[in-house]
């Protein structure tokens, strides 16, 4: 009897503890950085022989290339042998994408599991996705890590480990599937949205790859992203712009590309569909824009006799609506506040949407500075850094300028 009661407590805690790590757990790259901590025994609930004998192992790729602005599920595969019964909690240990000192990791890269948590039987297997969100601004990198431990939960010793290579590509698509809304496109950005990208040393690859039943043809008013060819036909056809899908949607019939090149003068094209689209629906590409920084360290107040006096932080300079649009807003807020619905009917879309949101001098009066000075959006996303709730008290107290 004894035995049974125990065998039923573990279990029960041991369902409580998986739900708590399924609900709470996220990790983003922020919190992937240092090196290995060791779990060690002396922090252990339960002896690591009270739930299992066995072992298992992690089947992964062995890299993985991902382009910017994308979210990519790379599955990791656990197999047990006949004796390993025991509950698995994941967590990254470790990510080399990216020193901390270089970029700002939260708006630009995150890191976290569909299944944080499971119970992996005797002779079974178990799948779980790394979610690996890159944002447009993210660097192009080669080389890098994601260490990922699983844990047994009970005993907190690390039963397996994996390691994911990945890559990340200075490629941008914009997909065009057959219009499935009452927008004449449906890309894969929304009409009248945003989107920016820091400079590349090897150049950032734009590419448009029709994967509709009609032919399309790219419109530029100038910049980096020219006017596709009214008079030439795409390479090898007699086509003139980006030939149609051959299979309805599954592979892209044709592709217009561009490279654009390094620089750290900032670039802009405004483009859309020539054969298929108004005007009005441009999409805003910006390029070479600075990259994002993590906040400085502030300094001490010197203090006089009398007493501390504060002062404001210095600002150099006022950040301007281009800057605040291209780094933060079109990056952190477009899946919620851009497009036909937009969440709460709040649009951020253009300089109208996003100052109809502010006080003009006032930031602390400001519904847009509140909600990301408290953390309360962006809604379901990695909280902005210090720098960025920075920028958009810069710019809104500088007046809210149309620069």
């Amino acid at each position: 009897m004894k035995n049974r009661f125990d065998s039923n407590r573990y279990r029960s805690v041991g369902i409580l503890l998986i739900g708590m790590i399924a609900a709470t757990t996220i990790f983003s790259f922020q919190n992937c950085g240092g090196g290995f901590k060791d779990l060690a025994a002396s922090n252990s609930i339960f002896s690591s022989t009270s739930f299992n004998t066995g072992s298992f192992v992690i089947s992964q790729p062995s890299s993985q290339s991902v382009n910017l602005g994308t979210t990519t599920k790379v599955p990791l595969i656990f197999s047990s042998d006949t004796l390993y019964n025991a509950p698995v909690s994941l967590i990254v240990r470790a990510s080399d994408l990216q020193a901390l000192s270089q970029l700002d990791p939260g708006a630009s890269i995150s890191i976290s599991f569909d299944r944080p948590g499971f119970v992996l039987a005797p002779s079974s297997t178990a799948t779980s996705n790394v979610i690996i969100t890159i944002s447009t601004m993210a660097p192009s990198l080669t080389g890098q890590s994601i260490h990922i431990d699983a844990v047994n939960p009970f005993t907190t010793h690390v039963v397996a480990t994996a390691t994911l290579q990945v890559q990340i590509n200075a490629i941008y698509d914009v997909n065009i599937y057959p219009a499935t809304t009452a927008e004449p496109e449906n890309w894969s950005l929304a009409a009248g949205a945003s989107v920016g990208f820091i400079s590349h040393p090897e150049g950032l690859k734009v590419r448009f790859n029709n994967y509709d039943s009609q032919t399309h043809l790219i419109h530029s008013d100038g910049g980096p992203i020219p006017h596709e060819s009214l008079s030439t036909p795409y390479a090898g056809t007699s086509v003139i712009g980006i030939p149609s899908s051959p299979d309805g949607g599954t592979t892209a019939g044709g592709i217009y590309e561009n490279v654009v090149t390094a620089g750290t003068t900032m670039q802009v094209s405004q483009v859309h569909c020539h054969l298929h689209e108004a005007e009005a629906q441009n999409r805003t590409l910006s390029f070479n824009l600075p990259a994002p920084v993590a906040a400085p360290t502030p300094t001490a107040t010197p203090t006089s006799p009398a007493g501390p006096t504060p002062t404001a932080t210095p600002i150099s300079s006022a950040a301007t609506y281009t800057q605040v649009n291209a780094n933060i807003i079109s990056v952190s807020c477009a899946n919620c506040h851009f497009g036909t619905n937009p969440t709460s009917g709040i649009s951020l879309v253009g300089y109208s949407g996003l100052v109809a949101q502010v006080t003009p001098g006032n930031a602390a009066a400001s519904s847009l500075y509140i909600a990301v000075s408290s953390g309360s959006m962006p809604k379901g996303g990695p909280a902005l850094s210090a720098a960025q709730v920075q920028e958009i008290k810069s710019w809104i107290n500088s007046g809210a300028p149309n620069n």
